[in-house]
């Protein structure tokens, strides 16, 4: 008897055993399964935070377009858990229908007869990639320009670098199974990372915890400094950033419903479909393959300069800068907290902490305790810093406070003082803001109804061990 040993014809790939490639893709499915219902979890916690975190909270947290970004997510919500139930029902049909014929060993593969938009394939993903790359880019120089929380920002930059220089790559694969297969999982993958996996896991979980377990974490300045900054670099900015953000979401969407689609049951044997087509490239799709691999190795390059940059320059921060923000494009300090303590840089007067050139204009919390400030703090400390939001003066000896106060500050606390009376940096152009207002530990026995006049806007109002002889008639009908 004569043994011949035949080789695959070129263009040709050796079969995998059906059950290997079935388990293979069971797996896939079930991880696009769990992406999908993952991706649905994140936009229901952000619709539940965005339903139930109202009044002074709600406000501060500055969530802007609220009915618009509940609707938009609403809408997405249904997306997935749609393809969930549309992928599930198919995949039972399929197998069903292959026990019916006998052929329980077909793998889960996809046959869609070839077609003319097959041809176009590439060039889709090209598209693809590039518009979700240039969406993740923009929400990664958010993330640096607006968050004190180093390491996340950092995190998300590397992932958006990586997805800029593994995407391309998969382009040249030439196998049209395994092209599939890598580009749907790394698209799928990346998109959900970037669009909602990194932030859920850098916010929504903490502020789920805020919003329906412990309300008393805003007490800890640090924490809501991180929160407040992170919850607004997730949420709509303007209509440019809702714009990049529904394109985002959008594409993880269509990239896990791609990974479904291409892993559905087959009909047909296993042994019809073991040659997975190799076409050649013709020359204009491959300098078009060439480009896109040139422009995002290019575009991967830019950033990892650019984040390297970032990471060895800089100027240093002061002690008193509790949490500072690290623009990609700007090496000087920028503080978003600030707290300074008298009594340990052994000075009566902060003003000269407050110093722009020191830490820089994105002042959101300001903190000052143990300092004498018997006048308050002058206007012109405080005008530089425009996205000043909260003050906080603990333990001074504040007698008055002239004002006027920046129009940006949301949130005043007073506590430990030697007032005696109303400041009038809280009854005459008080910010248009205010919502939430604190003064604990000083002798004030009465408050005029005109004060009470001027904090229309004021929804959280604590007037704790002041002395106060008798409540003004107008209090509870003027607060909201």
């Amino acid at each position: 008897m004569t043994v011949v040993a035949v080789t695959p014809a070129a263009g040709q790939t050796r079969p995998r055993h059906p059950r290997t490639t079935a388990a293979c893709a069971s797996w896939i499915f079930t991880l696009t399964i769990l992406l999908h219902a993952l991706a649905a979890l994140y936009l229901v916690l952000w619709i539940a935070i965005i339903t139930f975190i109202t009044g002074p909270d709600g406000k501060i947290t500055g969530i802007l377009w609220p009915q618009t970004t509940t609707l938009t997510y609403v809408f997405f919500v249904c997306l997935h858990v749609g393809a969930i139930g549309l992928a599930v029902v198919r995949r039972c049909r399929l197998r069903h229908r292959i026990q019916s014929k006998g052929s329980s060993d077909s793998p889960l593969v996809d046959q869609v007869p070839r077609s003319e938009l097959d041809n176009y394939a590439d060039e889709f993903y090209i598209v693809f990639n590039l518009v979700e790359i240039a969406c993740q880019s923009h929400q990664a120089y958010t993330l640096f320009d607006v968050l004190p929380e180093h390491s996340k920002a950092i995190s998300y930059l590397v992932v958006v670098i990586l997805y800029s220089f593994v995407s391309p790559l998969i382009l040249f694969v030439r196998n049209t199974r395994v092209k599939t297969t890598l580009i749907n999982l790394a698209d799928s993958i990346f998109s959900y990372a970037l669009s909602c996996g990194h932030p859920m896991f850098a916010l929504v979980l903490c502020a789920f915890e805020f919003v329906f377990l412990d309300p008393n974490i805003n007490h800890n300045n640090l924490l809501c400094t991180n929160m407040i900054l992170l919850a607004r670099t997730q949420t709509i900015g303007d209509r440019f950033d809702y714009a990049c953000k529904v394109a985002m979401h959008v594409g993880t969407f269509i990239a896990l419903y791609r990974v479904t689609r291409s892993l559905e049951l087959d009909t047909q044997s296993y042994s019809s479909i073991t040659d997975s087509r190799q076409p050649r490239l013709s020359l204009p799709k491959l300098k078009l393959l060439r480009l896109n691999l040139y422009v995002n190795v290019a575009w991967g390059c830019l950033l990892t300069a650019v984040l390297v940059r970032s990471l060895v320059s800089g100027q240093p921060c002061p002690p008193t800068c509790v949490a500072n923000v690290r623009p990609l494009f700007d090496d000087t300090c920028q503080c978003a907290y600030v707290n300074i303590n008298c009594k340990l840089v052994n000075i009566t007067d902060p003003i000269s902490f407050l110093n722009t050139s020191a830490i820089g204009t994105h002042l959101l919390y300001l903190e000052i305790r143990r300092c004498d400030l018997p006048t308050g703090l002058p206007p012109a400390a405080l005008a530089p810093f425009p996205s000043l939001e909260k003050i906080i003066v603990l333990y001074s000896h504040m007698e008055t406070w002239d004002g006027p106060l920046p129009p940006s500050v949301m949130s005043l606390m007073i506590r430990f003082s030697h007032l005696r009376t109303i400041p009038r940096a809280l009854h005459v152009n008080v910010p248009p803001q205010l919502v939430a207002l604190v003064l604990e530990a000083c002798f004030i026995p009465s408050i005029p109804d005109s004060v009470i006049r001027a904090w229309s806007t004021v929804e959280r109002l604590y007037l704790l061990n002041i002395s106060l002889q008798a409540l003004p008639s107008s209090l509870a009908t003027t607060l909201p």
